[in-house]
């Protein structure tokens, strides 16, 4: 074969230049033959066997079925976000938050000082005052016992219910806006949904102080009246 001459020619040669020594020109020959045969028939052999495999797996070159091998550097770089689940990869960018410096002393300045104009035994007995009116008067409107009304008036963490606080409010005879103040100094307010405070509203709105009359409204309708039973 031709290609098998010039291979043997390209490595004769060294044989001018003194590189093989004093190898005659005949054994070198041999030697670069024998050597040529077994490099060829290793090169027919891989060639056969890869056309005896399918054909789809031929029409790529084998090289192309080896496994590839990624950048160290570049999977490792993407390992912490290919690891992490979806919903983690993207993180929204948030400002720290620095919790601003309160003091507890400030805290407790402005609950003490809440509370003492919100007081609701404060805003009974100023009630009281501005309408000259004695506090056996005004219980005994409420249909509240003298034991009762002592512990409202001397207990200033005290909040009594809220039909009670109406019905302080219908015996001082407070007009709406004044008792709608004295009901949120104990923290009570109308509500739209209850058919009883719908119905004290209406009676402080029509001047219907007496808590008599009230109550036959309120009984009239099927609701739970002032006065105990």
């Amino acid at each position: 074969m031709d290609f098998q001459k010039s291979f043997l020619d390209e490595n004769l040669k060294g044989e001018e230049d003194g590189v093989f020594g004093s190898f005659d020109e005949a054994s070198m020959r041999r030697t670069l033959e024998r050597h040529f045969d077994e490099e060829y028939s290793a090169e027919l052999n891989e060639s056969s066997a890869r056309t005896s495999e399918p054909a789809e797996y031929n029409r790529a070159p084998s090289r192309a079925r080896e496994p590839v091998e990624l950048n160290r550097a570049i999977t490792s770089a993407c390992e912490p976000i290919i690891r992490e689940p979806a919903h983690l990869r993207i993180r929204p960018k948030f400002k720290p938050f620095k919790a601003r410096d309160i003091s507890p002393i400030d805290v407790d300045a402005f609950i003490k000082q809440s509370g003492a104009s919100l007081n609701f035994q404060n805003t009974l007995q100023l009630l009281i005052a501005d309408r000259k009116l004695e506090n056996a008067t005004v219980y005994k409107k409420a249909c509240i016992d003298k034991k009762f009304f002592s512990k409202i008036i001397s207990n200033k963490d005290y909040v009594p219910k809220k039909q009670t606080v109406m019905a302080l409010g219908l015996a001082l005879e407070l007009p709406l806006e004044e008792f709608e103040k004295f009901l949120a100094s104990a923290g009570y307010a109308f509500m739209p949904s209850s058919r009883f405070d719908l119905i004290v509203k209406y009676c402080v709105m029509n001047q219907i102080f007496n808590l008599v009359e009230v109550d036959i409204i309120l009984d009239s309708h099927g609701l739970n009246c002032f006065a105990p039973e």
